[in-house]
């Protein structure tokens, strides 16, 4: 391996699932078209009107049979979350070596939102009895920083793979808003979408995780081009939602700062979490503006929860699914920076590059 590659972690797979698609390509190709799953739901707000949501179609979790042990609290929004993880990573490992064993991090729900979502514990141990190759438990960390959460475990993915012996990890997330208690919190606080609310994000559901390797060797390729990772940026944000300081954007900025530091070729595209609440607009003009040497002068904005909704924790691993698979598709090097902002106070950022790399050069 090239000494060049130790400031980078290299995506040998994707998967992913959510309301728009069942796999990666799927949901490349329907963010792509534009197409929307947003439909209205049976929640209703808080005048009897419903709520506009997004759903991964019920068919797909039928033909899956889950083994609980009986008295365990199990209810249709756990039995989504380890469904639509198991899905999003059998697409995933298929391209690690079987006899691997694969440290995995994952990206969860903020702490306050523990109490509305599935345990670390129930859901690693449904993985593990499902996934080959085998996932090592006492490997398996987890991040509770909601939709930041997938970018900021790549920090300690870069420590995995360029200090241990492991040549794969997988993070990413699964995560579903289908739930009457999170929603009524979210409905109480005015924050959902719907015919009496324009200023509010629709809720989804899925799951996304990233296969990823120190050895460009093992790099998904295509005509001779691979997606590298950097470093991410992580900061925090004071003024974040129910915080009583004022909101000033300046963790996402910092989070930019970070993330781009050492960057010498300018962004044509950034991959936003924003999920169509005004404040999230806010933060990122911010950002932008305080960075806009990095950008190109007409740089794109994608935020494709105009077309799944929101995924809560699937959200950072989402974003680096379809930005890499974008890039790859694409003629020419570049690279795009990929950003979350959590409920709380978390913000993180990092660019995705596409490399030259033929997979026989030494």
């Amino acid at each position: 391996m090239n000494n060049l590659d130790k400031d980078k972690v290299f995506i040998s797979a994707t998967g992913m699932i959510n309301s728009v698609g069942g796999n990666t390509i799927m949901t490349v190709a329907a963010i792509n078209a534009g197409y929307s799953a947003y439909t209205l739901s049976d929640f209703d707000d808080q005048l009897d009107e419903p709520i506009t949501m997004t759903s991964v179609p019920q068919m797909l979790f039928e033909p899956i049979k889950i083994d609980i042990e009986p008295g365990t609290f199990y209810k249709d929004q756990f039995d989504h979350i380890i469904k639509m993880a198991m899905y999003a990573l059998y697409e995933c490992v298929q391209a690690a070596d079987e006899t691997s064993t694969i440290p995995m991090i994952l990206a969860m729900p903020e702490p306050e939102l523990q109490q509305h979502t599935i345990s670390l514990e129930l859901l690693t141990t449904q993985l593990k009895e499902q996934i080959d190759p085998p996932i090592e438990l006492s490997l398996t960390r987890a991040f509770y920083t909601g939709r930041a959460a997938g970018i900021h475990a790549i920090e300690m993915e870069f420590r995995y793979l360029h200090e241990t012996e492991h040549e794969f990890v997988i993070v990413g997330g699964s995560d579903s808003y289908h739930d009457i208690a999170r929603l009524d919190d979210l409905e109480e606080s005015h924050r959902l979408l719907s015919q009496n609310k324009r200023d509010g994000f629709v809720p989804g559901e899925g799951a996304s995780f990233l296969l990823l390797t120190n050895n460009p060797q093992y790099a998904l390729n295509k005509n001779d081009h691979i997606i590298a990772l950097h470093p991410p940026g992580i900061a925090n944000e004071q003024g974040h939602l129910g915080s009583p300081q004022p909101y000033l954007g300046e963790g996402l900025d910092h989070a930019f700062k970070l993330a781009l530091q050492g960057n010498e070729n300018p962004i044509s595209a950034v991959y936003s979490s924003m999920n169509g609440e005004h404040h999230w607009a806010k933060e990122y003009g911010v950002a932008t503006l305080r960075n806009k040497q990095h950008f190109t002068q007409e740089h794109a904005t994608i935020h494709p929860a105009d077309c799944y909704g929101d995924l809560g924790s699937a959200t950072g691993t989402t974003l680096i699914g379809l930005c890499a698979m974008n890039l790859l598709k694409q003629s020419k090097i570049g690279q795009h920076l990929v950003y979350a902002s959590s409920d709380s106070q978390t913000r993180a950022a990092l660019r995705v590059e596409k490399c030259y790399y033929k997979k026989d050069q030494s």
